[in-house]
């Protein structure tokens, strides 16, 4: 099954190349669909290619989310401004949790990499890595000392939980690489956060206020494509 999929993303990397080649050379494919660039083309095969696979295997996540980033994508093309992006990337969540529930059993890691599935874990440590790829995911960290985080989200909703967390050496560092996702950062309000996160076509909101209560800052960095970061306060 593996060396199948291998020979499928092959393939359409393959077909992807070659009509990039055709593009250049002017060769005028476009066309036919005017109102449709060249790299939306791209993306439209890709998130097709992802809806079939994740069909085929019953990747609930898989199939709702690429859905809602065809939506993105092609707002206004489908006249669904409005919509886009939370309102399909929460309709995706709500599906893919749904949908779960419904029919059980469907592949779940046990690991720090879920995917296609909806996950809660617990997780503990000083120093954290978490990922999830088209996928719903809720993490709780638990650690009495704790010093980093790595959280990479691509095509994924991300909630992760610091509230039962502790740094007693003040500073901690919190990592994040978001692609065509969101993410929420549940963390205690008495955390002062420097926000260092590079976004592009994406936004860092926060709500809450910090309290000044103790010393620990935490610093976010890494990056943010095409997405959403939300800061709650708890």
């Amino acid at each position: 099954m593996r060396r199948l999929s291998n020979i499928f993303w092959g393939i359409i990397l393959i077909l992807i190349a070659a009509g990039l080649i055709l593009y250049k050379m002017g060769f005028g494919f476009m066309s036919f669909i005017p109102s449709v660039s060249f790299w939306q083309l791209v993306l439209a095969i890709a998130f097709i290619c992802i809806f079939i696979n994740s069909l085929i295997e019953l990747n609930f996540g898989g199939v709702f989310f690429s859905a809602a980033f065809f939506c993105i994508v092609f707002a206004s093309q489908l006249h669904v401004e409005k919509l886009v992006p939370w309102t399909v990337l929460i309709a995706a969540l709500i599906l893919t949790i749904a949908m779960e529930m419904i029919f059980p059993g469907s592949k779940r890691s046990k690991h720090i990499y879920a995917h296609g599935s909806v996950t809660s874990d617990e997780v503990s440590g000083e120093r954290i890595y978490e990922s999830a790829h088209f996928t719903g995911a809720s993490k709780y960290i638990r650690s009495e000392n704790f010093k980093s985080a790595k959280l990479v989200s691509s095509f994924a909703g991300m909630e992760v939980y610091f509230d039962k967390v502790k740094v007693p050496e003040g500073e901690a560092t919190i990592e994040l690489y978001s692609k065509f996702g969101g993410v929420k950062l549940f963390i205690p309000a008495s955390w002062r956060i420097i926000n260092e996160l590079n976004s592009v076509a994406g936004a860092v909101d926060e709500q809450g206020t910090w309290t000044g209560e103790t010393d620990v800052t935490v610093r976010l960095v890494g990056e943010n494509k095409f997405g959403g970061v939300e800061i709650v306060r708890v």
